[in-house]
């Protein structure tokens, strides 16, 4: 079992930081390798992703689902996964703290399995990939966030 957490501050109040990571654009732009992402129904999406971190490289189909929590607190996300290299379940927990300085704390935690080739890389390796996955997502997110609120403000 793989496990982390961590934590990001963006620009911008907590509903409106809700609503963009729920955005399917943000959603696309944000995932790492996201080569098609199409909506299955409401909160609910199937992937095309294209891994390039060493251990986990490869082409995966996944469902991701998100499941609103208590609203614009917090959400958990869900994902499914499947490629040649294995097969990844993934569950994911958003907690939103609104800020004096109008800005939001975004703190998340997440655990995941892994089965097949993956599996066997230990959880060192499999730990250092998820947290390049992560970050990756959630630095491209926050940039997606900055760039609607630059284009919604002109």
């Amino acid at each position: 079992m793989i496990h982390g957490n961590g934590k990001i501050t963006l620009p911008g109040r907590r509903a409106a930081i809700m609503d963009q990571l729920q955005d399917p654009d943000v959603l696309k732009e944000s995932m790492m390798g996201c080569r098609k992402l199409t909506e299955l129904e409401k909160n609910k999406y199937q992937a095309e992703l294209e891994i390039g971190v060493p251990g986990v490289k490869g082409v995966y189909e996944a469902v991701l689902t998100i499941e609103e929590g208590e609203y614009p607190k917090r959400c958990q996300m869900l994902v499914q996964g499947e490629g040649k290299p294995g097969s990844v379940e993934a569950a994911g927990e958003i907690k939103l703290t609104s800020r004096k300085n109008g800005e939001t704390l975004l703190h998340y935690s997440y655990t995941a399995s892994v089965q097949g080739t993956v599996a066997s890389l230990g959880k060192p390796v499999l730990n250092g990939a998820a947290k390049v996955i992560i970050n990756d997502f959630f630095k491209k997110a926050k940039k997606e966030i900055v760039k609607d609120q630059k284009e919604n403000s002109s």
